[in-house]
């Protein structure tokens, strides 16, 4: 469900319906956004603005409370930001949409929270992870008012990227060690997962490059009113070119780690499998990458590229968790 949320939200961006409701939580002030332009007041835009300026001013102080003044400097000052795009039925129902699912995974994250209260004496290390899974989801769709408030400001895309891969993170834990009747972090000293964690490390290290990235070809196609794309990668800055680079050391890396488990564990291993598909994604990642790059960043790609690269990072950590809990998770099965 978590994935399917990140998919759409790539859908989302790819399209350009992030601001198709200007307000949050709800849409042009419905709980059911409107269809026809005609059932918006006609001064939508003038509205919507003045809101927006005093929820970033709010915002601008609170970061000045903590000392950041660049960033709330930059919030207030952002004329974009007060800037209303003309009403769009898709658009505005594609971000609907997008919330809609977040509030129905929001659901399903506290039923989950709720479930591991049954591990709370035997093993509270599950009940704390879930509840933090919770928490995260909260925060996030808090964020996601901010992002909106800000017109994404490019800033508050990345931590809300980074938020998603977390909750991903957690949820994974949360599950293995339910599975697993506990969990043993500290057993990630062998092969394989000393292959893991740097590639770990560098896959988010590419998913902030690729956001970055994705954060510039925004501000280019707002800029260019959405045409023109052969024109967009030549405007890219370097952070494009560190982002391709990598790409081809988590390649180089994929491969070893296939060779080291095959070796390790043997060719018909549930291990081997899984990582052969973790390779698979990886290199069907590669593939929308190149094509966005030689086809000048077609609106179809982009939900995969995203959605692939989280899937990348939740495997990865997967079967780090999965690795390091194997002996455990074995003894649950044979009981």
């Amino acid at each position: 469900a978590v994935y399917l949320l990140i998919l759409v939200g790539g859908i989302v961006r790819s399209t350009g319906s992030g601001m198709g409701c200007p307000d949050w939580p709800k849409c042009f002030g419905q709980w059911v956004p409107p269809t026809e332009e005609s059932e918006i007041p006609s001064d939508y835009k003038e509205l919507y603005s003045s809101k927006r300026k005093a929820k970033n001013e709010k915002i601008a102080s609170y970061l000045r409370m903590f000392g950041s003044e660049n960033l709330a400097n930059k919030i207030e000052g952002d004329a974009s930001a007060y800037t209303e795009l003309d009403f769009n039925r898709i658009k505005t129902w594609t971000e609907y949409l997008n919330r809609v699912l977040g509030v129905i995974i929001g659901i399903f994250v506290l039923l989950f929270a709720l479930y591991s209260l049954s591990f709370l004496k035997t093993h509270p290390i599950i009940t704390y992870l879930s509840f933090a899974s919770l928490v995260l989801v909260i925060f996030q769709g808090w964020l996601g008012s901010i992002v909106v408030s800000t017109n994404l400001l490019p800033f508050t895309i990345t931590v809300h990227m980074l938020v998603a891969l977390a909750i991903v993170a957690l949820i994974i834990l949360a599950l293995i060690g339910s599975s697993s009747g506990g969990l043993d972090i500290a057993s990630t000293r062998n092969g394989p997962t000393l292959i893991l964690i740097p590639l770990l490390i560098l896959t988010i290290v590419q998913i902030i490059s690729g956001t970055q990235v994705r954060e510039e070809i925004d501000t280019i196609s707002s800029s260019m009113n959405y045409l023109n794309r052969e024109f967009w990668i030549s405007r890219l800055s370097e952070i494009f070119n560190f982002h391709r680079i990598v790409s081809y050391l988590i390649i180089v890396g994929h491969v070893i780690l296939v060779v080291v488990v095959n070796k390790k564990y043997g060719s018909t291993s549930y291990l081997l499998k899984t990582t052969f598909a973790l390779f698979m994604v990886v290199m069907s990642e590669l593939v929308a990458g190149l094509s966005l790059a030689s086809f000048n960043i077609p609106a179809i790609i982009q939900p995969y590229h995203l959605l692939a690269g989280t899937l990348i990072f939740g495997i990865q950590f997967f079967l780090l968790i999965y690795i390091a809990n194997r002996n455990e998770l074995r003894t649950q099965v044979n009981n």
